[in-house]
């Protein structure tokens, strides 16, 4: 019994650390790989949201860069909920495995530890006795080998469902360069039809070359006379479509080297194409900054020219301040001098009148003419006689 304790507690503890080992290497290749993927997704995300920021920057009032930036935003939130359920899961299957790794050496130790009272009978029982002392441990072999088979099928699953992934990445890239391709085909095609075609229009025709080549060979065909005509008839020919051959590969040489040349160009067309939009950014984030300092040195300049302008204002307001309030007091005191002038004219005409009645004679109250002669007075004459200081008349 004391060598086989040592045994059992040590394969107990490299079961137990291949265990962990395992959950360990679980939870990494989960991080490894689902992480990673949202990792970068939203590190996409940040970087699409930055640019639309720096173009709603430009255009606040865009519709369409304001939809896009709120997609953009809900979907890197989903990035980041996908992380921290990615990192959650993690922790929970760590857990776990701790939580039955603890509990399955408890019960080991409670289930191998006999009790107190038996201490003194152990070493008298028989081997058969101590076969039951060894199912715990079998048990959690058992347990933690199916632990295992468990990690090792999520990690199959995790793996195929990776190759899936990837091999549908991989189908998708072959589809587009079988794309690239066939299209690359049928413009090449098309090319040697046109090459085709401006060879045959552009060949001279074939009893021009005949006759060139007969001149040419004026001398070489005056020694051969001993040859039939037939003879010469299809060396000619032959030499006729040679040379139409040879005419028709040199232009297509050409065209392939021109073809070539466009290639060329249309790459280095296409770098600087790239060249341009990878250096568009700076030039408006340089065009904006300049923008930004014109507008700002504007707005000093203005301002301080409105401030100069207000101050002179009020420089010559103040200044002549004075004169102008003496201006006003004159004015005042003119308009007051108007109806004292008025009420003298008044009383002038009321003094005027009074005299005219002073000089008709006083009469008794009895005479009756002097009723009637009243009575016959205008309306306006029979007013009561007013004072003649003016004061008083002022007072009434």
């Amino acid at each position: 019994m004391a060598q086989t304790h040592p045994t059992a507690s040590s394969s107990k503890t490299d079961i137990v650390s291949e265990e962990i080992l395992a959950a360990i290497q679980s939870a990494l290749q989960t991080v490894l790989i689902e992480g990673t993927g949202h990792a970068s997704d939203l590190k996409k995300f940040d970087k699409m949201l930055e640019s639309n920021a720096e173009r709603l920057r430009q255009e606040p009032s865009n519709k369409i860069f304001q939809a896009e930036q709120a997609s953009k935003q809900v979907t890197r939130d989903e990035c980041r909920e996908q992380i921290r359920l990615v990192s959650t899961r993690v922790a929970h299957e760590l857990y776990a495995v701790y939580r039955r790794l603890i509990s399955a050496q408890l019960q080991a130790s409670f289930s191998a530890s006999p009790p107190a009272g038996h201490h003194n009978i152990t070493p008298q029982l028989s081997p058969a006795a101590h076969v039951p002392t060894q199912d715990p441990i079998e048990q959690t072999e058992q347990q933690n080998l199916a632990a295992h088979v468990k990690i090792l099928q999520k990690q199959l699953t995790k793996n195929e469902e990776e190759m899936d992934r990837i091999c549908g990445q991989h189908r998708q890239i072959i589809e587009s360069l079988q794309q690239q391709l066939a299209t690359h085909d049928a413009e090449l095609r098309r090319l040697e039809g046109l090459v085709i075609q401006s060879s045959a229009c552009v060949a001279p025709p074939a009893h021009e070359r005949s006759q060139s080549e007969d001149a040419l060979g004026v001398d070489n065909r005056r020694d051969m006379k001993e040859e039939s005509p037939l003879g010469v008839g299809t060396k000619e020919a032959d030499n006729g479509h040679e040379g139409h051959n040879g005419w028709v590969k040199m232009i297509v040489r050409e065209q392939r080297t021109a073809l070539d040349q466009m290639s060329t160009e249309v790459t280095d067309l296409r770098t600087q194409v790239v060249a341009y939009l990878a250096e568009i950014p700076e030039h408006l984030k340089r065009a904006v900054r300049m923008i930004q300092e014109d507008i700002q040195a504007t707005l000093q300049t203005t301002s301080a020219s409105h401030l100069k302008h207000l101050t002179e204002l009020l420089h010559h307001v103040v200044r002549d301040f004075e004169a102008r309030l003496s201006a006003l007091e004159t004015l005042a005191a003119s308009c007051r001098n108007l109806p004292q002038s008025n009420s003298s004219n008044d009383d002038n005409q009321r003094n005027q009148k009074q005299q005219q009645h002073t000089l008709i004679p006083p009469a008794s109250s009895k005479d009756p003419r002097i009723l009637r002669r009243q009575a016959a007075l205008p309306s306006s004459d029979s007013q009561p006689t007013l004072p003649a200081n003016p004061s008083d008349c002022k007072q009434q």
